[in-house]
């Protein structure tokens, strides 16, 4: 509650500032479809694209993108992405936003129904390439997505291709160059206005490592790939991998889930997390892990390029709360800098519910590589909700 109430404060004293823009529609292909193609669980499909292709060329923020896209049966969530590209022009690396969406809600018309998602915000460049990039946490054989595409026909899109990937978005051998999915790329210029799900304008890129199995709103899926964040002057999600009892985990992306800067379920046969951060313009920094669900001990796992501190800062307090505590033993939590022996340290009584505290005045430095780690009993089967702690820049 008070991580949630931190947060709220500073969203206001940036809502104060923001400037309200319109959605411009800046690239797109939306005519002549003739063919769909489906998207499945392993069957991802990308629509590459070049801003100033047929729009306005120039900088601009990423609010959501447009799809002419159908169901059939039931396909789970819907996951859209915006990624790289290579020097062949096929979608590479993490993400730079992403997205989730729940595709049971679509409406089963084959001749597919405009559909807007908001994602983002991040930056695209002009002149840049990208790829917009579909798929679904669930569905297989009869159970789809359709999305509409020109094919075998011209004119096609000129700024970019399809491509479509067989293992989820890992890899993307085949390049349907005769074929043109329906798309729309919207954004606005300059500061993005601050409202709900909406966190700011971009100012430091953080990329994030995941793999699978995660909880989200719609339920479970699988995500093989890869997905990355933008770190918003308010707000970003991180994600990475934790040890429990030896065992290595990674975990996805739940952004959707927190957009509203609160805390999604956790599966309670799994052991997962994901790490929040914030640094603003007003010299305000929180740091908060979602819920896990794990026994024993578990330690976050050095990351040495998510982990580093991007300024120079000083922790003055670190808080816990744990929602289920089965365990009639005290446990512990630590923060410190990879160059310091000591750190600060709260300790979790027995049955403690809550705990916030000052720990006076720790100093890192930027460069500096910053964890966690907490420690309970053995066999102490526990579910923490959150920890937090809160860093004012230097």
């Amino acid at each position: 509650m008070i991580a949630k109430l931190a947060f709220s404060f500073v969203f206001l004293l940036v809502l104060m500032v923001g400037v309200v823009s319109a959605d411009t529609l800046f690239e797109r292909f939306e005519f002549g479809d003739n063919e769909f193609v489906d998207v499945q669980r392993f069957q991802w499909i990308a629509q590459t694209f070049t801003i100033g292709s047929t729009g306005p060329n120039e900088n601009f923020n990423l609010t959501k993108v447009g799809l002419k896209i159908y169901r059939q049966g039931i396909p789970g969530d819907g996951i859209v992405s915006i990624r790289e590209v290579d020097w062949l022009g096929r979608p590479t690396g993490p993400d730079l936003a992403s997205t989730i969406f729940d595709a049971n809600s679509l409406i089963p018309d084959g001749a597919g129904v405009w559909t807007n998602i908001s994602i983002g915000p991040v930056v695209l460049e002009q002149d840049k390439h990208y790829a917009l990039v579909l798929g679904t946490s669930a569905g297989t054989g009869s159970q789809y997505i359709g999305w509409r595409e020109r094919r075998g026909l011209t004119p096609l899109y000129l700024g970019g291709h399809e491509f479509i990937s067989s293992d989820g978005g890992g890899s993307w051998p085949i390049e349907a160059s005769d074929r043109s999915l329906m798309f729309r790329i919207y954004g606005i210029s300059g500061p993005i206005p601050l409202e709900d799900g909406n966190f700011g304008n971009v100012n430091i890129t953080e990329e994030l490592r995941v793999g699978k199995d995660i909880y989200s709103i719609g339920g479970f899926f699988e995500f093989l790939g890869s997905l990355t964040s933008r770190i918003r002057n308010i707000f970003v999600e991180e994600v990475d991998a934790i040890t429990i009892n030896t065992e290595k985990l990674k975990v996805d992306n739940m952004s959707v889930c927190l957009e509203d800067g609160t805390n999604c379920p956790i599966s309670e046969e799994r052991n997962k997390f994901v790490f929040l951060s914030n640094f603003d313009d007003y010299e305000y920094s929180e740091m908060n892990y979602a819920p896990i669900s794990g026994q024993s001990y578990f330690r976050e796992v050095e990351r040495p390029s998510q982990n580093i501190m991007p300024i120079d800062c000083v922790f003055r307090k670190l808080s816990a709360f744990v929602w289920e505590n089965e365990c009639n033993v005290e446990s512990s939590i630590k923060l410190k800098s990879n160059f310091e022996s000591t750190g600060i340290e709260i300790t979790i009584p027995p049955g403690w519910m809550g705990r916030f505290s000052d720990v006076g005045e720790y100093v890192v430095k930027e460069g500096d590589l910053v964890n966690y780690e907490f420690t309970t009993g053995n066999n102490c089967n526990l579910r923490l909700m959150s920890i937090s702690s809160m860093c004012n820049q230097l």
